[in-house]
């Protein structure tokens, strides 16, 4: 399928949201219900105000499995905001996301197995405000966590870098440039 919209609608909260998804295009090869059978999927799509979203892997349908990438680039919060404004006493944010990640999904006898490897997040530009106010109450430059895993058998999330450009809301720009603040768990996994 190429070429295709979806629109998604929320009118649960006082203020209704609605964003189209276009265009859609997804094309799969040699998916099969026969037992141990995988074949390719590619998803793509851009995304409402700009970013794009690309999936990729092969997938089976008995057992249960796909393995393969996702990747979210140039993801607009302001999007995400629309959905969720009447719960936040924010104007419309400013920023964007990025996120990628390797994954593993199994299900096999009522037990579903995950797992997400090189994960990475990056916020950009983000900026919020209260609702009624000028000044914003906090203003990023840049944050990136890099080298995530994630693990639903043991439980485990792993971060083992999280890189800021250091910048606050209030702050001159040049009483921070060329100033990256980096904080390591050097391997360690955040557990139960």
């Amino acid at each position: 399928m190429s070429g295709i919209s979806f629109t998604f609608s929320d009118r649960s909260d006082t203020t209704p949201a609605t964003e189209t998804f276009a265009p859609l295009n997804i094309e799969f090869k040699r998916i099969s219900t026969l037992p141990d059978r995988k074949g390719p999927y590619t998803i793509s799509a851009n995304l409402p105000g700009g970013g794009t979203v690309s999936w990729s892997g092969e997938v089976s349908l008995h057992p249960v499995f796909s393995l393969g990438r996702l990747s979210v680039s140039g993801f607009k919060l302001a999007t995400a905001w629309k959905f969720a404004q009447d719960e936040f006493n924010l104007v419309e944010p400013a920023g964007e996301i990025d996120f990628s990640t390797r994954y593993r999904f199994d299900y096999r006898d009522q037990d579903a197995v995950l797992t997400l490897k090189d994960s990475m997040l990056a916020l950009k530009s983000l900026v919020l405000t209260e609702k009624g106010k000028q000044a914003p109450m906090l203003a990023l430059d840049t944050i990136e966590v890099a080298g995530m895993g994630f693990d639903l058998q043991t439980r485990k999330i792993m971060v083992p870098n999280i890189t800021r450009a250091c910048d606050s809301a209030g702050a001159h720009q040049s009483d921070y440039q060329n100033r990256d603040c980096t904080i390591s768990s050097a391997g360690r996994s955040l557990g139960r």
